[in-house]
């Protein structure tokens, strides 16, 4: 078996990655904002239905209709929601930029620790071996 290939150097990781989320939530947005006025378009130039006509082709308008804007105004709704999304992790990414690493030493620390065995005596909170009480 291989060992992995180790990776870059953190700081540059963790820029490449700001950068495509940043990249993805500004695609996002834009794709949203294009979307949005999409669809007030379409509602501002669509004919009114008319109701005196057959029923058969007004139910048709009113279904083509639902679908147009129903389907546009899902696509919208989803690129708004992957942009806020990628913003709310570029202000994640942001914030452990600033107090992660401070925070980030002591987790670390503490799963490198090997999980006891079953077989182990339990652990004292000082960290020491407990004694098994003798019974009489």
């Amino acid at each position: 078996m291989t060992s992995p290939v180790p990776s870059s150097s953190p700081p540059a990781n963790a820029r490449a990655e700001f950068l495509k989320v940043l990249l993805g939530a500004s695609i996002s947005g834009g794709m949203a904002y294009l979307l949005i006025r999409l669809l007030q378009s379409i509602v501002a130039h669509l004919p009114p239905i008319a109701l005196d006509g057959p029923v058969f082709a007004r139910n048709i308008s009113v279904a083509v209709r639902y679908l147009l804007v129903g389907s546009i105004g899902l696509m919208a709704f989803m690129f708004v929601m992957v942009a806020v999304g990628l913003t709310a992790y570029i202000g994640q990414l942001v914030w452990q930029g600033f107090v992660g690493k401070a925070v980030s030493a002591p987790l670390e620390n503490s799963l490198e620790r090997e999980p006891p065995s079953r077989d182990a005596e339990p652990e004292t909170v000082d960290g020491t071996q407990s004694q098994p009480q003798k019974q009489d």
